[in-house]
């Protein structure tokens, strides 16, 4: 007992400290500005951020990678990203588009397109997304169930019934020695 007492005095004489998240933000943002100016790290932070969920400070971070000619495309491939995750479609669609007329090959950035259109109610355009990505590569993260689930259909090739073998292959014994059987 006279333990458990002494434990809750402990306990009881501690200062609470109390700590704010946005105080922590706002020093985190204060320090950010302090930081060199090296797009590479720059870009690294922006990734950062966003895997964070600090979606503000990563659009921040990325838009001043836009005047960097070497940095442009993928900055403004990341604002895309960005925007999607953090659930603002419609400034997504400027970065995407921007971007797939950059690299029209780019799954990842055709499938934060379609998440853009589907979370903006335009299934159409999302289904079409979805299905360029699934032509080129039908196990592209969950690109078939976001398909299906968005009301896309799949062609059912029928499966071709076989009622009897084929024949086996005649052999010409009549004509001759084979001339690919060398006899030695």
């Amino acid at each position: 007992v006279a333990d458990i007492e002494f434990l809750l005095k402990e306990v009881e004489s501690k200062p609470v400290v109390e700590i704010r998240l946005s105080d922590l933000i706002e020093e985190f943002r204060s320090r950010m500005r302090e930081l060199p100016e090296r797009p590479e790290t720059r870009l690294k932070i922006g990734e950062i951020l966003t895997g964070l969920l600090l979606f503000d400070l990563a659009i921040e971070n990325y838009r001043k990678l836009l005047p960097i000619p070497e940095l442009k495309n993928r900055a403004i491939e990341n604002l895309g990203i960005t925007f999607v995750r953090a659930g603002r479609y419609n400034e997504s669609l400027r970065y995407l588009a921007e971007a797939i007329v950059a690299r029209p090959d780019n799954l990842e950035i055709r499938y934060y397109l379609a998440l853009a259109y589907q979370g903006m109610g335009d299934h159409e355009n999302a289904l079409k997304q979805l299905s360029n990505i699934i032509s080129v590569n039908p196990n592209y993260r969950d690109a078939r169930d976001l398909y299906q689930h968005l009301g896309g259909k799949f062609e059912e090739k029928p499966t071709e019934i076989v009622t009897e073998p084929p024949p086996p292959p005649s052999y010409r014994e009549t004509e001759g020695q084979d001339d690919n059987i060398v006899f030695i």
